[in-house]
């Protein structure tokens, strides 16, 4: 239901993007413009399905979610900092490496939850975009001086869960009612993703793109997945769901680069290595994470 659709849809940007881009509600729905829309739809179902007493344990889940991708960002700097000389390991930069690990892909983690029928999980959406930007990569990389990380994004993507938590505490029947949109829109979700997908990324980031991709799955996923099932008590599926790497760390390295310009660089090697990164993940990360869901069920 999720990577079918991000395949056609990647495949179709690929190769045939104006088809995409035709305008009307062609475009609006089906290209990658589409994509916040119908994951703010998603959203306000997801919302009408939270009652008030389990938010508690929404900001916990979110919380060891996101401090798992804190973590694994820190050990993987530490391996660097080990192993690496001149701050390159395998063709990689310390940068890239730290940037592809710490920013999440939210909506492909929305949509995995979601379809493994975990929208509690999903509703810790907002906890995680704190990962998004360069403000975890800049702490992780101990960078001091200006970010560009705002708050206003994260209250932006709050909004949308916090009215429809608001309609189905307030009425039954509209949380009854919105219920089937939280796994109806799932292909269309994954489509629209797929359309912002270019898999000529993962050609161009090469070797390189791929060992940063093997890389960051695997260090993010097993962190993610031990501590989703030692803390959160759960089967790990949501926490290696969270692992994969988010479209917005592929602008990372330019903005490090803004406040530190000794990254410059390795900014255009970085950009597309972690563009690779994102390709590989949002194609593996789902079927991981749902194997693991469903041998624990």
């Amino acid at each position: 239901m999720v990577l079918l659709p991000l395949l056609c849809g990647a495949l179709l940007h690929t190769f045939f993007a104006p088809a995409l881009e035709i305008g009307s509600y062609t475009t609006a729905l089906f290209s990658n413009t589409g994509a916040a829309t119908l994951m703010g739809l998603q959203l306000f179902c997801i919302g009408t399905q939270i009652e008030i007493r389990t938010i508690p344990g929404i900001m916990r889940r979110g919380g060891v979610l996101f401090f798992a991708r804190v973590l694994a960002g820190l050990l993987l700097a530490f391996l660097f900092r080990l192993l690496a000389t001149d701050n390159i390991l395998l063709g990689v930069s310390v940068l890239a490496a730290v940037a592809a690990i710490s920013n999440t892909n939210g909506s492909l983690y929305i949509a995995t939850t979601s379809l493994l029928g975990r929208e509690d999980y999903a509703a810790c959406a907002p906890v995680l975009a704190l990962t998004n930007g360069p403000f975890v990569t800049l702490i992780i990389l101990g960078v001091t001086g200006a970010s560009s990380f705002s708050l206003l994004p994260l209250i932006a993507t709050m909004i949308p869960m916090l009215l429809g938590i608001i309609a189905g505490n307030v009425s039954a029947k509209a949380a009854a009612f919105f219920q089937p949109g939280v796994k109806m829109l799932l292909p269309f979700i994954g489509f629209a993703l797929g359309a912002g997908i270019d898999l000529r990324q993962a050609w161009l980031g090469g070797l390189s793109g791929v060992w940063l991709a093997i890389g960051t799955i695997l260090i993010g996923a097993l962190i993610a997945y031990a501590l989703d099932r030692w803390l959160n008590r759960s089967d790990g599926a949501a926490g290696v769901a969270a692992a994969a790497t988010g479209a917005n760390a592929i602008a990372v390295p330019a903005a490090i680069a803004l406040v530190n310009p000794l990254w410059q660089p390795y900014v255009a090697i970085a950009t597309t290595q972690i563009a690779a990164a994102v390709v590989i993940g949002a194609l593996i990360i789902p079927l991981i994470a749902q194997r693991i869901h469903q041998s624990k069920a």
